[in-house]
């Protein structure tokens, strides 16, 4: 009997538990799927993360900006020998600006060595000097070959200068002699231009500079030679007697002649330091003049065929 009551409890026991079983559910921890008690479509919980948006990084490089100078602009220093394949041969060649210091200046020589056998070597011999400056320059990349200017001054302020580059046929240095400063740091109108200084005496003693390039005849212009800024020396001229004027239009076309008055002051802007110049008139637009200049003992600088002391006061370099 006793055994019978154990068994009837066990199972009512077993009942009992099977009951709180289902009226609990399933669980309803944070990130379960939503329990589905009516019959609708479930759909998948959205995915919860505490990452940030990953976004891509910039690009970080060390490359320099690319800029439109050009792959060669160099400027030698004195007593050092400097290497490097000038004409594109293969073969290393040497330039050596050479100075001795003197009591008063100094003395040296410039000499350009084609490292190929049999090629004739640029030299020139500097008597004296005070100042002196060599650059290697790549006026044309496209020719294959680099361009090396020089230029001495003596204590007359009297410049000479070299442009010189291989001969097409590697047998030597072409060089052309003028009377020049040049700088390659100065601000250029072309990437592959370097600048050019000289003294004219067309409207007075003055500086003047331009843009150039070395090219098969030499240096080769590519604007035309500007006035120094105003200042006390190259400042504006006042026409002592009416002065024939012919008007440069924007475009660099010429237009109307124009006659200018006595007392009219005006500025020189730009020569081509043989046949004309350009003054910038008071109303802003520029007049051109013709320049003629003879040379020996009838020497004289002409403006439309009369001597410019005719129409300024002149003042020369002593």
């Amino acid at each position: 009997m006793k055994r019978i009551i154990t068994i009837i409890c066990a199972i009512a026991l077993i009942s009992c538990f099977c009951a709180c079983t289902e009226s609990t559910g399933p669980s309803s921890k944070p990130g379960d799927a939503p329990v589905n008690t009516d019959g609708a479509e479930i759909t998948e919980a959205p995915a919860v993360t505490d990452e940030p948006e990953v976004t891509e990084a910039p690009v970080v490089t060390d490359e320099p900006v690319v800029t439109s100078e050009p792959s060669v602009r160099v400027k030698l220093t004195h007593n050092e020998p400097y290497t490097c394949d000038i004409d594109f041969d293969g073969i290393e060649d040497t330039l050596l600006l050479e100075l001795e210091e003197g009591e008063w200046d100094y003395t040296g020589k410039f000499t350009v060595t084609l490292g190929a056998e049999g090629s004739a070597p640029f030299e020139c011999k500097i008597d004296y000097c005070i100042d002196s400056e060599a650059y290697i320059i790549d006026s044309d990349p496209s020719d294959n070959r680099l361009d090396i200017l020089f230029w001495y001054v003596q204590e007359s302020e009297s410049y000479t200068s070299y442009v010189c580059r291989v001969n097409k046929d590697g047998s030597g240095i072409a060089s052309e002699e003028g009377s020049f400063r040049f700088d390659i740091s100065d601000p250029l109108t072309l990437p592959n231009a370097f600048t050019v200084f000289c003294e004219s005496d067309i409207l007075g003693t003055r500086s003047l500079k331009a843009n150039a390039v070395a090219g098969e005849n030499g240096m080769e212009l590519i604007t035309p030679y500007s006035y120094s800024e105003s200042n006390e020396w190259y400042g504006k001229m006042t026409l002592k007697k009416d002065l024939t004027v012919t008007i440069v239009n924007s475009d660099g076309t010429l237009g109307e002649e124009v006659t200018v008055p006595v007392g009219t002051e005006l500025m020189p802007l730009y020569t081509d330091m043989s046949t004309y110049a350009d003054l910038s008139l008071p109303d802003g637009r520029t007049g051109r003049v013709s320049v003629t200049i003879t040379t020996g003992d009838d020497w004289g600088i002409c403006l439309n065929g009369e001597n410019q002391d005719e129409f300024f006061d002149i003042m020369y370099a002593g």
